[in-house]
């Protein structure tokens, strides 16, 4: 999958790339449709353990196919294995897996990471208890018809990503043509609009509700409806987000690919644990509720990207917040050292020019010390990381 939305990005333009990751992420997706329905038939009339025996026979034959007729897209000098000069003629270079991690220091893309979560979530919460919600409620025990219920969910899946790609683009061009040529990357997120607030939410929401409250064929046929709704309106979120991704670190496409991927597959991974618990608990309805409220934070979390770096942050606005930062920041700074200052001389009264003059010295001390490590921090965390930085020792002082 990361290796897939790298070579898009390296042969799809700017306005065209929402368009080829839709694409992508559609053929991909479209085993989502069909596997569980094959899974569920092979359990139940073959063998769950020669299934998994010809899945290994096939992985085996794309990488053979993959191997033989893939060309190389990156551009020339772009690889980093080209920039290693190899000591010996059989030489293994030293890789660090993690290190694409490190791309989601960036506030935005964390950001997107961690919307793209909240709202796929949805996904797990319907898919993961689909037998004892869905089965249990309407009677059905045969897998392969079990299987066949997730044929909705997957089939969104698959027409819903290159529709949201293509609108991704459509966005893109918009909003360019708007500003007169000027191109702000988060301008693609704003076609994740109608499936983070709409379809996401109210399908996992009605679904929750039709299976506690509504029985029978009227309400089964309801429930799947609900599950292809959502499969459409969660890819009307993450194929935008991943466009958006390789826009902005279009060098590193596969790496960032690869980092939202694994970061957004921990978080998922984590969450699912929770949901036959809380379904036992509180029912299936508060669960599709809670999980519906979490689509909305991370839709608004997308909300906040768009215009802190889209709108605010750019050009006079920006400026403006900057400064008033600076000005609350030099009024924080002395409702810490005045009291400070005060309760100094308080407490060595009788020697408070010589307790005030230790103090400046060993707080300039300090401040000297940490001051040599902005710059380099700055270049090499940037500037946001190394603001939090600084905040999280302001709070460690003030315990």
């Amino acid at each position: 999958m990361s290796l897939g939305a790298g070579v898009v990005s390296d042969i799809y333009k700017l306005e065209e790339r929402g368009t080829g990751m839709g694409i992508f992420f559609g053929a991909t997706l479209s085993g989502l449709a069909i596997a569980p329905l094959i899974g569920g038939a092979a359990a139940q009339y073959w063998s769950w353990r020669n299934l998994h025996y010809s899945i290994a026979a096939w992985g085996l034959l794309e990488m053979l196919l993959i191997y033989i007729s893939f060309p190389e897209t990156s551009h020339p000098g772009t690889i980093g294995i080209e920039k290693v000069t190899p000591r010996r003629r059989f030489h293994i270079p030293c890789v660090n897996p993690l290190r694409s991690l490190w791309l989601l220091r960036s506030p935005n893309l964390f950001a997107t990471t961690l919307a793209s979560s909240l709202v796929l979530i949805s996904d797990y919460v319907l898919l993961i208890p689909l037998a004892y919600t869905i089965g249990v409620r309407y009677g059905i025990t045969n897998e392969a018809i079990i299987g066949a219920c997730f044929l909705p969910n997957g089939l969104g899946n698959f027409l819903g990503s290159p529709v949201a790609g293509r609108v991704s683009d459509i966005v893109v061009r918009k909003w360019r043509v708007r500003r007169k040529g000027v191109w702000y990357p988060e301008d693609r997120l704003r076609a994740t609009w109608i499936g983070g607030l709409f379809m996401v939410p109210l399908s996992i929401g009605a679904s929750g509700l039709l299976t506690a409250y509504v029985s029978g064929p009227i309400g089964l046929s309801l429930n799947l409806l609900c599950l292809f709704i959502n499969g459409m309106g969660v890819d009307f979120v993450m194929s935008p987000i991943s466009s958006y991704n390789v826009d902005v670190v279009h060098s590193r496409s596969a790496e960032i690919s690869a980092a939202h991927a694994a970061t957004r597959s921990l978080i998922i991974s984590a969450a699912t644990t929770l949901v036959i618990p809380s379904i036992e608990r509180i029912g299936v309805a508060w669960t599709n509720i809670i999980a519906a409220v979490l689509a909305l934070v991370g839709q608004g979390i997308i909300f906040l990207t768009i215009r802190l770096l889209a709108a605010y942050v750019n050009g006079p606005i920006g400026l403006s917040l900057h400064l008033l930062c600076l000005f609350f920041n030099g009024m924080g700074v002395d409702f810490v050292l005045g009291p400070i200052s005060s309760y100094n001389v308080d407490v060595v009264h009788s020697r408070s020019a010589e307790i005030s003059a230790a103090h400046t010295a060993t707080r300039s001390l300090v401040i000297s010390a940490a001051t040599t490590l902005v710059i380099p921090s700055i270049e090499r965390i940037g500037v946001a990381w190394t603001s939090i930085i600084a905040a999280v020792l302001a709070l460690v002082g003030q315990g």
